[in-house]
């Protein structure tokens, strides 16, 4: 008996709509109806791959921003972050303009300081109409590095089986706290009273970057001062598969907590979100920091994606 707006607002209903139903059969005031409290929201996709893809992340990053901005229409913004690579083509073409520097500022990593550097440009991301042609969505793309280019070297490459390159771990760290700093500091009003991401959402994707959830929550509970504007975001926390976390071994608890206090410098109450316990083939327990732990345990929405994705 319900009508078929009525019938859509069952959250099953819709469901079926958006995984079966063409892009046309979404109703232009999607967000208003079913997602009201992200009208208006800048979301900012964050991954350690999205334009610069080499493998599955950066490709399901791509789908995924597609079908939100779609869903959203003209009622919120999208962004991506992600890391300013070595390797990364800055041939301006057809689909990309050339990456300009919009920011830099200095990061605390462990015991030194780090300047960030913050670069923009606009990509085209190429979407298939269904028809044989192909549209052209655009998006602002971040980029982010560090001016030795230590900490972020090329894709996927780590040390130290890359010699030269920053530990997972380091670069990591780097990546996360330059997207909280530059977040806050994009989050400010402007001399307009205007702020020039207004209302971020974070959306994290995989475990390089899902720190970012718990760097945020202790950044901001250190110095709220400083952080105010980091305050009510929200951060969505998906991990993409269950075995590429990001996992740094350790023969004793002692050894990861050590690390943890040491190295990067998270006071002992927090550690608890780093830590786990796993067996190997011989039944012997291994003793890891995770990097995908922080951001699933301290995400507002955590979730994952199917390992056959």
């Amino acid at each position: 008996k319900d009508s078929q707006d009525d019938f859509y607002k069952h959250r099953i209903f819709d469901a079926i709509r958006l995984e079966l139903l063409p892009s046309s059969a979404i109703p232009p005031d999607w967000l208003r109806r079913y997602a009201p409290n992200i009208v208006g929201r800048t979301i900012v996709v964050v991954a350690a791959e999205i334009s610069r893809m080499a493998g599955g992340l950066g490709r399901v990053v791509n789908y995924h921003t597609i079908e939100m901005m779609r869903l959203a229409g003209k009622d919120a913004r999208f962004l991506w972050v992600e890391p300013y690579y070595k390797d990364f083509d800055e041939t301006p073409d057809a689909t990309s303009t050339k990456p300009e520097k919009v920011a830099e500022f200095d990061l605390d990593m462990r015991d030194i300081k780090v300047k960030a550097e913050v670069y923009k440009h606009i990509k085209k991301i190429p979407v298939p109409d269904g028809k044989g042609e192909i549209e052209y969505i655009e998006i602002e793309n971040y980029l982010f590095k560090d001016a030795e280019n230590y900490y972020v070297g090329k894709l996927y490459e780590y040390g130290p089986e890359i010699k030269g390159a920053a530990r997972i771990d380091a670069f990591s760290e780097f990546f996360s706290k330059a997207t909280v700093e530059f977040t806050n500091m994009m989050a400010q009003p402007d001399k307009e009273g205007k702020a020039g991401w207004d209302k971020p959402l974070i959306s994290l994707h995989d475990g390089q970057c899902l720190p970012i959830a718990f760097w945020k929550r202790l950044l901001h509970s250190q110095d709220p001062e400083k952080y105010k504007m980091l305050e009510g975001v929200p951060v969505g926390g998906t991990t993409h598969t269950y075995k590429n976390r990001g996992i740094i071994y350790f023969d004793s608890p002692g050894q990861a907590r050590s690390f943890l206090s040491d190295d990067l410098k998270i006071p002992s109450q927090y550690h608890w979100y780093w830590l786990r316990r796993i067996y190997n083939e011989k039944g012997e327990v291994k003793h890891i920091v995770d990097l995908t732990s922080p951001g699933i345990r301290t995400s507002h929405m955590p979730n994952a994606v199917a390992r056959p994705h």
